[in-house]
């Protein structure tokens, strides 16, 4: 509840123009980058999507700003599939429609030269409850992500799948 909170103070204060500091320190200054961790707010079968699509655009634009200071690595939980190939074929959790969320995100890595790191694994890091037995039958959808600059060299990207004790599983 804290990062939701945080995150939306942070878009709240860019979408009313409030300047991203030249000299901003962060997890990324060593690499002239900036880190944004994300937790982004989910989509539940009652969820309004326009009010999801409302946050989505007010969070890129930001991070389009931070942009303009240096390049931008986002990590953490995006709440949103990247495709169909993301999401297990069975969904205990009901159908959701994430259509629009999921071009709305492809938009999102296109337009600020983002590249998906886990694309190629496609391993899943949420499991609804029970989150045992839905790992077991690997129920869940790939929401968590590492999204560097397209023209950052990666070599490396993994789930840490044998990591217990949440409903998302570590990506590094």
């Amino acid at each position: 509840m804290l990062l939701t909170i945080v995150l939306i103070t942070i878009l709240y204060q860019a979408e009313y123009g409030i300047r991203v500091p030249q000299e901003s320190r962060g997890l990324g200054d060593m690499y002239k980058r900036q880190v944004v961790n994300i937790y982004h707010c989910s989509i539940g079968p009652q969820t309004d999507p326009s009010k999801r699509l409302a946050l989505d655009d007010l969070f890129y634009r930001y991070i389009r700003q931070l942009q303009h200071v240096r390049p931008v690595v986002c990590v953490g939980d995006m709440n949103v599939p990247h495709t169909d190939a993301d999401i297990s074929p069975k969904r205990p959790w009901g159908i959701i429609n994430f259509d629009r969320l999921q071009t709305n995100f492809h938009n999102f890595l296109t337009d600020c030269s983002l590249k998906d790191t886990g694309m190629n694994k496609r391993q899943l890091t949420w499991y609804p409850p029970p989150i045992k037995l839905s790992q077991v039958k690997q129920e869940g959808m790939r929401i968590d992500y590492i999204l560097p600059p397209i023209d950052m060299h990666v070599t490396e990207s993994r789930t840490h799948s044998h990591i217990t004790g949440s409903d998302h599983k570590p990506i590094s």
